[in-house]
C-alpha cells in the first residue's frame, strides 16, 4: 500500500517526522512541500491505525512532538493510492520590535530600523509607523518569515532563527530626534511551550533574559540651546532672533529674555545647517553678524552662541565739571594740554602786550 499525507496546515517547512504503525515501525519523511509521499516498506504498509510525530524542525519554528494519528484502510487494488488530511501547526518565533521615545509608549513614525546577522545579512528592513515599508529577506536558511504592524502599533516579526545574535539598527532617525544606540539580541523559546523570550546584550557584553518577547528601542529628541550674550558674557534680553534651516525656510523667530537662555526641544535636525540671524539688537548694542550651526547626532545639549558688541559713545566735560566734582584728584590729561595751551596763548598776548606798551614810551620820547 502507498499512501499520501496532505498537510492542511504545516507552517514548519523543513521539519522531519516519523510515520509509525502500532509495531513502531517507522519511515522518515522530509515535509517541505504541500503533499508528501510515504512509499511503502518492503514489507508494504497493511490497513490499520498509524502516526506521524515531528522530530525535527527549522529554528525559525518550535518544535511540536504531538503525535497525530492515521488510519489507513485498504480500498482495492483499484485505489493504489490513499490520501490522508492531516492538520499540524507549528508556532514560529515571534519578537515585537517597540520604537518610541524616551519619555512616552507610542511607536515614532519616520524611524529607518532593520535587523541584521553577525554575517552582516539585512533579513528586515521597515519605516516605523509605516505598515506597508517593509522588505524582508527570505534567504539565508529562513523559512516564511513574516511581519505584521498590529492595530496598537506595535511591529511584529517571526520567523528569526532561534539562539542565533541579532543586530536592531537604527539607520535614520525621525526628524528631531537622535539616532539610538544599536540593540543585540537573541531569541529562545520560553518554558512555556512555543513562546519566544528574548535576551538582550547589556554594556557589560553579557545576554540578559527578558520577560516577554519585546525589544525596546528609545530615541532621544534634539536639544539646543541658544544663548546672546553680551562682552562681559551675560545672558542680553530684547534681542530678535530668526532661524532659518540651509534651504533658507524660515523654522522659527524668538525675543530673548534677560538672563534666560532659549531651549528647543526636538525641534531641529540631526545634520542639518541652522542660520540664526538678529534682525533686531536690543537698545544700545550693535547687530551681531548671522551664526551657522550644524546640530550634531547627539542626545547631549549643544550649545549656539551669538554675542553683541555696545554702540560706541561720546561724553564731554567742562571745567565746571571738575570744579562741581569735589572728589575728583586731578582732571584727565587731555585737560591738562588744554590748560597748558591757555596758559601759553595767554602768555604769549600778555609779552606781545608788554612788547608794544614799551614800543609807544620810546616812540613818545623820541617825539
Amino acid at each position: 500500500m502507498r499512501i499520501k499525507i496532505k498537510n492542511l496546515d504545516f507552517g514548519a517547512c523543513g521539519a522531519l517526522g516519523r510515520f509509525f504503525g502500532t509495531q513502531k515501525n517507522f519511515y522518515t519523511c522530509t515535509l517541505d512541500q504541500a503533499i508528501h509521499d510515504i512509499n511503502q516498506s518492503a514489507d508494504g504498509l497493511n490497513s490499520g491505525d498509524y502516526f506521524l510525530k515531528e522530530e525535527s524542525v527549522s529554528d525559525g519554528y518550535y518544535l511540536d512532538g504531538t503525535v497525530l494519528p492515521v488510519h489507513l484502510e485498504y480500498a482495492g487494488d483499484k485505489t493504489p493510492v490513499i490520501q490522508k488530511d492531516v492538520v499540524h501547526k507549528n508556532k514560529q518565533t515571534e519578537v515585537q520590535i517597540d520604537k518610541t521615545e524616551i519619555a512616552g509608549s507610542e511607536e515614532i513614525d519616520g524611524c529607518h530600523l532593520q535587523i541584521s546577522d553577525e554575517e552582516e545579512n539585512v533579513i528586515a528592513s521597515w519605516t516605523s509607523g509605516d505598515s506597508e515599508d517593509v522588505t524582508l529577506n527570505q534567504d539565508s536558511g529562513y523559512q516564511n518569515l513574516n511581519t505584521v504592524f498590529t492595530q496598537d502599533r506595535h511591529r511584529i516579526i517571526r520567523g528569526l532563527l532561534q539562539n542565533k545574535t541579532y543586530f536592531l539598527t537604527e539607520t535614520r532617525p525621525a526628524d528631531g530626534y537622535v539616532t539610538a544606540d544599536t540593540i543585540v539580541f537573541r531569541l529562545q523559546e520560553s518554558t512555556e511551550a512555543g513562546k519566544t523570550l528574548v535576551s538582550v546584550k547589556d554594556e557589560n557584553g553579557n545576554f540578559v533574559l527578558q520577560s516577554g518577547n519585546r525589544v525596546h528601542m528609545v530615541d532621544h529628541k534634539t536639544s539646543v540651546a541658544f544663548k546672546k550674550l553680551t562682552k562681559d558674557k551675560s545672558l542680553l534680553g530684547g534681542a530678535k532672533i530668526e532661524v532659518f534651516d540651509s534651504k533658507e525656510n524660515k523654522i522659527t523667530e524668538f525675543t530673548t529674555k534677560k538672563g534666560k537662555v532659549k531651549n528647543f526641544t526636538g525641534l531641529f535636525k540631526v545634520g542639518e545647517t541652522y542660520i540664526f540671524k538678529e534682525v533686531k539688537a536690543p537698545e544700545g548694542y550693535e547687530r551681531a553678524k548671522a551664526v551657522m550651526y550644524k546640530v550634531k547626532d547627539t542626545k547631549k545639549e549643544q550649545t549656539v552662541s551669538m554675542t553683541d558688541k555696545k554702540m560706541g559713545t561720546i561724553t564731554t566735560k567742562t571745567p565746571s565739571d571738575f570744579r562741581e566734582n569735589k572728589d575728583a584728584k586731578s582732571p584727565k590729561t587731555g585737560y591738562w594740554y588744554l590748560l597748558c595751551l591757555l596758559l601759553v596763548v595767554g602768555s604769549s598776548s600778555a609779552g606781545i602786550g608788554v612788547i608794544a606798551w614799551k614800543k609807544g614810551r620810546l616812540y613818545g620820547k623820541k617825539k
